[in-house]
């Protein structure tokens, strides 16, 4: 269509720019609408972070007697009340004010073998966990704390002084299979049933710490609704077989109520009326119905968005990581059932590298130091669901069969509740 004559670069150029012009003005609009969208999610997140900055966090240590004989289902009940923070902004907070859900976390520290049991959440909200604590362990002893534990360890690896061992766990199956629960720590081989306290194995590996060595156990929880347990629902359909209602038109729909008015052209065979069952649990297998149960009774409970990390790190001339970082590993292990879920290291997010280790390890320890102390919920690993049962296997406060002198324990009869502590 246009020559290009031989050595007319004013006629090359022109050539190009005029079809450069062609495509930009039949799609001017792509490239306007992009800028728009740019810039608006820029403003929103300056928004957000200027809302997040405005959040006043403490911290609160919890200690309970060592004659503690009250089992998970406590902290269940401590989950559940607190799910109550849950406020979803509306839009115009969301969209224009950039404000969100708040946070708060769980955690257990253990600095040189001296385990501490914490706490983080919102200043507003400090009366309310102190209620709820005193609700099911009335001679708990809290304190507030005015520094945060974690700020003393250096962000930047590598270090000259400490190294560092972590993860952030996943799931193995969706949020709506559950992990193995506090239910099932029953000790049934001897005579008299006993509890066996799930996180026994990780307060043992906590408690031989020896000096310059820190292990750090955190759960950032969100509150959700009840959309997650939607994607359970799916699944009980997909595993009882229940026949899917078929698919029909509206307009097919019109068309077959007309012709039935009318009268069919052609007489309609005769048709039997369908006995076919609405499902096929009769033909299941006991491992088939006891797994449909198991997330029925997953869902069935209130749950939480949650991130959990675990933190091994001690100065360099201690640091030793088949001694103490496969262990504590190892602790998480017993949350898992085979045959439903379990949580396991998401690759992406913890310090073991196969290759090019110099290079990848520190930028992933320091990431995942700062996402620590920063107690993130939707930086690194995808968040998983877990409800108010699981959360109270994996965080609880430790049953009396736990004997670690190590542990900070409150003396009973000195944790009394004050009077006028608000109980709404």
């Amino acid at each position: 269509m246009w020559g290009l004559p031989k050595f007319e670069l004013v006629n090359y150029w022109y050539e190009y720019w005029y079809l450069f012009y062609s495509v930009a003005i039949r799609t001017w609009w792509i490239f306007v609408l992009t800028a728009i969208g740019v810039g608006y999610y820029a403003w929103l997140f300056r928004r957000r972070k200027k809302f997040g900055a405005g959040l006043r966090y403490i911290f609160l240590a919890i200690s309970v007697p060592e004659e503690n004989e009250k089992n998970p289902m406590s902290m269940e009940e401590i989950f559940a009340g607190y799910h109550a923070i849950k406020s979803d902004p509306n839009l115009k907070e969301k969209y224009l004010e950039g404000q969100y859900q708040e946070t708060f976390s769980f955690e257990i520290v253990s600095i040189g073998g001296h385990i501490k049991f914490i706490t983080r959440i919102p200043e507003h909200s400090r009366e309310f966990m102190k209620a709820n604590i005193y609700a099911q362990y009335p001679e708990a002893e809290i304190e507030e704390i005015a520094d945060d534990y974690a700020k003393f360890i250096p962000e930047s690896y590598p270090n000259n002084e400490f190294d560092v061992l972590g993860v952030e766990f996943c799931l193995n199956k969706p949020d709506a299979y559950p992990i193995r629960t506090y239910h099932s720590y029953v000790d049934e081989i001897s005579e008299e049933e006993k509890f066996i306290d799930p996180l026994a194995n990780l307060l043992e590996v906590m408690s031989r710490l020896a000096e310059g060595e820190q292990i750090w156990y955190q759960i950032v929880l969100k509150p959700v609704g009840d959309k997650w347990k939607e994607a359970g629902e799916k699944i009980i359909a997909k595993l009882a077989k229940k026949k899917q209602e078929e698919y029909s038109p509206q307009l097919v729909n019109r068309a077959h109520q007309v012709i039935k008015a009318v009268g069919p052209v052609v007489p309609e065979a005769d048709k039997s009326p369908k006995t076919d069952p609405p499902s096929l649990m009769q033909h299941l297998t006991p491992d088939e119905v006891d797994t449909i149960k198991a997330v029925g009774e997953n869902i069935a409970k209130i749950g939480y968005k949650a991130k959990i990390r675990a933190i091994y790190l001690a100065k360099k001339d201690v640091f030793d990581k088949k001694r103490v970082g496969f262990p504590l590993m190892g602790a998480f292990k017993g949350f898992g059932k085979q045959d439903l879920n379990t949580l396991k290291p998401h690759k992406k997010y913890w310090t073991f590298v196969s290759y090019f280790k110099k290079t990848r390890r520190p930028i992933r320890q320091t990431n995942l130091i700062r996402r620590y102390k920063g107690r993130s919920i939707d930086s690194g690993a995808d968040p998983i669901v877990l409800n108010v049962e699981e959360l109270a296997t994996i965080y609880h406060f430790p049953y009396i069969n736990v004997k670690s002198p190590s542990l900070v324990r409150a003396e009973a009869g000195k944790g009394l509740p004050p009077a006028d502590l608000p109980v709404e």
